[in-house]
């Protein structure tokens, strides 16, 4: 369900759900609009705990036909019917990720950037300050996109040299991942 700054559409939502319900909605979207997933993690993944690590494992091996949630329950099953010795390697395994002391595959390298997104990098907090606290993310945008627009070829030199050392960069990483991804 969405909650609509419309008049109409508030009343018709209320019209269907009791106050109470309401409440905990408002409280829970309020809650989270206070904290983004990377202020929350400092735009970090945390590591998965044991059992859901011991779970994946689990999971490449289910039979043929059965069915997710069925086999789920299997292995939750199993992995409580599993003593703490047997659980000891899940846990040191899972404990030694949480502290970095085993990193997974390299992820794919990040796509290179274009001259507009360096530009708008430079530009985008003048440009903010300048437009005032009512302009939207669109509204920023929008007018950066135009001063790049007007830029004279000799000025778009700078961020498409920037660029072509992005993608200079991204080539060679990209190189480097295939060949650890080979066998």
């Amino acid at each position: 369900m969405c909650l609509r700054s419309s008049p109409f559409q508030f009343t018709m939502l209320s019209s269907r759900v009791t106050p109470t319900y309401m409440t905990v909605v408002a409280r829970s979207l309020a809650v989270t609009a206070t904290k983004s997933s990377d202020e929350k993690t400092n735009g970090v993944k945390q590591a998965p705990n044991s059992y859901i690590r011991f779970m994946r494992e689990q999971i490449k091996n289910r039979p043929e036909g059965m069915h997710g949630r069925k086999y789920l329950a299997i292995v939750g099953h199993k992995w409580r019917a599993m003593s703490d010795a047997e659980k000891a390697p899940w846990q040191e395994e899972s404990k030694a990720r949480r502290l970095g002391l085993i990193v997974d595959k390299k992820r794919e390298p990040k796509k290179p950037r274009i001259s507009m997104n360096f530009f708008m990098k430079e530009k985008y907090s003048t440009v903010k300050e300048s437009m005032g606290k009512e302009a939207t993310f669109g509204d920023i945008s929008c007018e950066v996109v135009a001063q790049f627009s007007s830029l004279s070829p000799a000025d778009r030199q700078k961020y498409q040299e920037m660029a072509d050392e992005d993608h200079i960069r991204y080539t060679k990483e990209m190189f480097d991942w295939t060949a650890g991804q080979r066998p």
